[in-house]
């Protein structure tokens, strides 16, 4: 986004009514662009979430589209939402919210193993709603298939979906599927860079990718900049299962 106007994303409200012995509650996020005082520019989406409980138990769903951690702005305005969950599609905005155009590829769906599974079923065992467990639903078995959203300088857009969560080359961050300013496939690009997933994270941005060795094996904290600088979060992820005899490596960031 410019200068003068950043995107922002948020659930500034919700409903609550009460009928049949049921609570409901409708949790609305949006998708807007703002100025600098906080004036809407420009609306891209919006959805609801509903959680509902008679007192003993809480179910909680999402009714529309789930784009809240699936969105990026673009270096020239342009926003991009990948909000469906198994859908390889993704909405290209202009800067004033009109819709110009949908990236769409034929894609297979990836299924979860089993101890990613495992993974979620002890995860929500620790969730609770004012209290009372929730009830989510069923373990949805397949991944979400697009991850992250990239746009880059150049108004090329680079794409991470589950697939290359599976095909990632070992020493290697990708594979982005790279599409071009018009939305057209280009190629798919894997980096050649020291990386290990238990361990590392990376970020892509503007023209450099940064790879954080060791940044889920640190104490978990937050750190800020200006004048450009990198924000980079620490740690905040369980160690893998199988680390107990791993010796302590160095903390290193690769540009």
């Amino acid at each position: 986004m410019s200068l003068s106007s950043a995107a922002a994303i948020g659930t500034p409200y919700c409903r609550l009514s009460r009928n049949d012995g049921y609570n409901r509650r409708i949790n609305s996020s949006w998708l807007h662009s703002l100025d600098l005082e906080g004036n809407t520019l420009a609306e891209f989406k919006s959805s609801d979430g509903e959680a509902t409980s008679n007192g003993g138990a809480v179910s909680i769903a999402r009714t529309g589209d789930d784009f809240a951690h699936h969105w990026a702005a673009g270096y020239d305005g342009r926003v991009y939402v990948a909000g469906r969950q198994h859908a390889y599609e993704i909405e290209v905005f202009t800067p004033d919210g009109e819709l110009e155009r949908v990236i769409s590829v034929a894609y297979e769906p990836v299924k979860r193993t089993a101890e990613e599974i495992k993974a979620i079923e002890e995860e929500r065992a620790s969730l609770s709603f004012n209290g009372v467990q929730a009830d989510l639903g069923e373990i949805d078995p397949y991944l979400r298939d697009i991850q992250s959203l990239h746009p880059r300088p150049d108004g090329s857009l680079w794409v991470r979906s589950s697939r290359a969560m599976r095909d990632q080359p070992e020493g290697t961050v990708g594979a982005f599927d790279v599409f071009d300013r018009d939305g057209k496939f280009v190629r798919r690009v894997a980096v050649d860079v020291p990386f290990d997933p238990d361990y590392d994270e990376w970020r892509l941005v503007g023209d450099r990718l940064y790879v954080l060795q060791e940044n889920l094996n640190a104490p978990e904290q937050n750190g800020f900049g200006g004048g450009g600088a990198m924000v980079v979060r620490l740690g905040g992820r369980p160690k893998p299962a199988d680390d107990d005899d791993r010796e302590p490596q160095p903390f290193a960031v690769i540009c």
